[in-house]
């Protein structure tokens, strides 16, 4: 299955967010109920930081459900996990510290949300310069009561949704 590329826009100073591309968590392969979560993520970076916003449409969200971005380059792997009670980042399998973490909640038109806004060293996977590439992949799951796992891209093979089979392409552009 072919997966399309979608781009890391670099940003001159913080980020206008509601201006940037979203990536929308629709690929629900393995539910067979109609539980398909509405969630969204997106990645900036700028001259210092690597931006990663991940939110998602759940009233209530259960404790069990998580938000995942794995980004991949050059047998370097990031893993940012995000849940309603905080987030993790792991560089390689170790965690590290973001440099800052900002949980929230609200809600829309479309309803009530969770999610964190994360933000990292720009380094923390390459230099991240236009017209590099990144694999990877966001996901919405959860093994609670209504148990699910979704992504942003198609996933090649969905019993393994983790593997980098799964990944997608994204291509750092300017903004």
């Amino acid at each position: 299955m072919e997966k399309m590329g979608f781009p890391i826009c670099k940003v001159k100073g913080h980020p206008q967010f509601d201006t940037l591309p979203v990536m929308k968590i629709i690929h629900y392969p393995l539910e067979p109920r109609d539980y398909k979560p509405f969630a969204q993520g997106l990645l900036a970076v700028n001259e210092e930081r690597l931006y990663i916003r991940l939110w998602a449409f759940e009233t209530p969200p259960e404790p069990e459900s998580r938000l995942l971005c794995l980004l991949r380059q050059d047998g370097e792997q990031l893993r940012v996990e995000v849940s309603p009670d905080g987030a993790t980042v792991q560089k390689n399998g170790e965690e590290i510290a973001p440099l800052t973490a900002h949980p929230f909640t609200g809600d829309d038109l479309q309803g009530r949300y969770w999610g964190c806004l994360l933000e990292l060293p720009r380094t923390v996977l390459g230099q991240l310069v236009p017209g590099e590439h990144v694999q990877g992949n966001l996901y919405k799951c959860s093994s609670g009561q209504r148990p699910h796992i979704g992504s942003f891209f198609p996933m090649s093979c969905p019993e393994e949704p983790l593997a980098p089979e799964n990944d997608g392409e994204w291509v750092i552009r300017e903004f």
